[in-house]
């Protein structure tokens, strides 16, 4: 496993299972930028990216959330589609 590899699968379990939001913060780059398109949120910067994820984000889903990785590609870039579902009565 190359170690983009290693790192990304680092951050999802950080950001899905573990949900801890300095273990992710952990495995970006120094100058972070997430961009979460389906809602036109995010944050740019540590600082930004650390407050999406605190208020946003990790820990904010409902209890009964579940994502499956249903693939994972490529070794330069990677690509992991990573669906979610819950229960729509229990959201926040």
């Amino acid at each position: 496993m190359s170690d983009l590899a290693t790192t990304f699968d680092a951050h999802l379990q950080a950001e899905f299972q573990d949900l801890d939001v300095d273990a992710t913060m952990a495995t970006m780059s120094e100058s972070p930028h997430v961009h979460h398109v389906p809602t036109i949120t995010g944050g740019n910067g540590t600082d930004g990216v650390r407050a999406f994820y605190t208020s946003h984000f990790i820990g904010q889903w409902p209890d009964d959330t579940e994502t499956k990785e249903i693939s994972s590609t490529g070794t330069r870039r990677r690509c992991s589609p990573r669906p979610a579902s819950w229960t729509p009565t229990t959201c926040r």
